[in-house]
């Protein structure tokens, strides 16, 4: 038997879409280094990269159905780049 953690990014993508929360998880694991540090360096403090990692996540797990395959982790960081982008807007509009 092989364990998610072995798999390819496309094989788990595919679990994934058929309900398989371990499969997810182990994207998660495997990219969530990476994701925080994008989310870091664009908001600028641990608790806001944080959050917005998580949230990154929670959107591409909402989405994985719209996925059309290609590179995971571009996708996530894209993800990830847009909801930080998301915050800052939401800061901004909060200073006003």
């Amino acid at each position: 038997m092989t364990t998610a953690s072995g798999q390819d990014d496309k094989s788990l993508v595919s679990l994934s879409k058929d309900g398989d929360l371990a499969a997810f998880n182990t994207l998660v694991d495997r990219y969530e280094r990476d994701i925080y540090n994008l989310c870091y360096r664009l908001l600028g403090d641990r608790q806001s990269a944080e959050d917005a990692a998580q949230e990154a996540f929670l959107s591409a797990y909402r989405s994985l159905s719209r996925f059309a395959g290609g590179n995971v982790r571009s996708w996530l960081l894209r993800i990830a780049a847009n909801q930080s982008k998301d915050e800052l807007r939401r800061r901004k509009r909060k200073d006003r």
